[in-house]
């Protein structure tokens, strides 16, 4: 009952142009989707509906509930789109940041969890996972395992949330990961692992001198990652748009 969801609905919306979901960061334990706000406008601007969802923090809470409320709350948001006539309510593009970014990959990822949450993968238009911690092979700082720990437990139950390992190599959602070329805080290989994984579905930028948590820059002022992020939405929502057709 704590969790809530915020809107944002751009003045023109485009039919062709997916709901965005996204999830915030904060190592699981900290964050809300309101100091997010930003990216929310961010994507409205650019004529996509949004959702900015939430999720039950450690180290009260441990996984999976973080997993079933992001489902919930994308259950929540879609009926509400729906019941307004907002946006193709149906088709959904998945985005986080960071640990959204691990709880946003196993949405589409993990077959298990999203037949619980009656959840489709072909609703899923496209895979957007900004700073994420993807594999946890490469989550080898203290500040890393301690967050994982907080969310996981011991180290041997680990693989159950590890997004990498849901990965079978024959997906088609486009995805595209944006890491910083400099995350101390998140390996980038966590991104780059993963998408290799993905073979030819996903996309990579490592943005020049780039470190973690200010990546989120790219939804604030015009950045190199701002334009590869708004050229790949661009072509899923054609994309999108042809399968509809």
């Amino acid at each position: 009952p704590s969790q809530y969801l915020l809107h944002y609905q751009p003045r023109d919306p485009a039919p062709e142009k997916p709901i965005i979901f996204f999830l915030h960061g904060g190592g699981w334990g900290h964050g809300q989707p309101s100091d997010f706000r930003f990216i929310g406008h961010f994507f409205a601007r650019a004529g996509y509906p949004v959702f900015l969802g939430g999720y039950r923090r450690t180290p009260l809470h441990r996984f999976p509930r973080q997993l079933d409320d992001a489902f919930e709350g994308l259950a929540a948001g879609r009926k509400f789109a729906a019941s307004r006539g907002l946006g193709a309510a149906s088709v959904i593009l998945l985005a986080g940041q960071s640990a959204g970014a691990q709880l946003a990959s196993l949405m589409l990822l993990d077959d298990a969890a999203a037949q619980r949450h009656a959840f489709r993968r072909e609703d899923c238009a496209g895979l957007l996972l900004v700073s994420g911690l993807l594999n946890f092979k490469f989550c080898q700082t203290f500040k890393d395992r301690w967050m994982l720990w907080k969310l996981l437990g011991r180290q041997s139950t680990w693989e159950r949330a590890d997004p990498i390992r849901f990965v079978r190599g024959d997906e088609t959602v486009p995805v595209l990961c944006i890491h910083g070329e400099r995350d101390m805080l998140v390996d980038n290989r966590n991104s780059i692992s993963f998408i290799k994984r993905l073979n030819h579905i996903g996309e990579i930028y490592l943005a020049p001198g780039g470190y973690h948590s200010d990546l989120t820059e790219m939804f604030l002022k015009q950045t190199p990652s701002t334009a590869v992020v708004l050229r790949w939405l661009e072509r899923v929502s054609k994309q999108n748009q042809n399968r509809r057709d």
